[in-house]
């Protein structure tokens, strides 16, 4: 993958598409990134204290938005996400079988 003429990878992706989700799609005040290897593989974790979870749409290359879960699934992140025990919200990526 290229990001403005410099390659990224899987991880930097990973990182840029959960925090963008955060300020564009919801109120969150505070944003929280992880990074930790886990039984699975290496995991990004992103916490925000926004209840509303993130929605994985069909990936469509004439959308000019709403593409970047669909494209981190399609590059072999397995993605979950599920309430936090001090508020909000945890999404995981686990780049378990991702190109990097």
């Amino acid at each position: 993958m290229r990001r403005g003429g410099v390659a990224a990878t899987v991880p930097e992706l990973a990182v840029t598409e959960l925090v963008t989700n955060v300020i564009r799609h919801t109120d969150s005040a505070e944003v929280r990134v992880w990074a930790y290897l886990g039984e699975d593989g290496p995991v990004i974790e992103v916490w925000d204290d926004s209840p509303t979870f993130p929605v994985v749409r069909e990936f469509d290359l004439t959308s000019t938005s709403g593409r970047g879960l669909a494209m981190l699934t399609a590059l072999g992140v397995s993605l979950g996400w599920g309430p936090a025990a001090n508020g909000g919200k945890a999404v995981r990526a686990v780049l378990n079988g991702a190109a990097r």
